[in-house]
This record gives structure tokens, C-alpha cells and sequence, in this order.
């Protein structure tokens, strides 16, 4: 498991990966992603999105 934070200046944006392909586009937001062999791609605006695959 790698443990991945990205800043991009806007958000508070953090990447748990087990074997998924994730993208996130954060502005403003705080996302947190748990991803299992999933593609997932967030864009957020203001809110708070979280996104648990299983």
C-alpha cells in the first residue's frame, strides 16, 4: 500500500492506492480516496468527497 498526498494549493487531497488508477482534480475540497483495482477520477468544486471502492 502506498500512501500518496498531493497539494495542489486548493485542497487537502490524500491517496490511499491499492492497485487502482486515480485522478483527482481538487479545488477547494478535501478528497480522500480508498481505490481496489478501480479507475476513479474526482473533479471537485467546494464540496467534500469521499469515495470508498471496493
Amino acid at each position: 500500500m502506498e500512501a500518496d498526498t498531493l497539494n495542489d494549493g486548493l485542497g487537502d487531497d490524500r491517496i490511499n492506492d491499492l492497485g487502482g488508477n486515480d485522478t483527482i482534480l481538487g479545488h477547494a475540497g478535501a478528497d480522500s480516496i480508498l481505490g481496489q483495482n478501480r479507475d476513479d477520477t474526482i473533479t471537485t468544486g467546494t464540496e467534500d468527497s469521499r469515495v470508498l471502492d471496493g
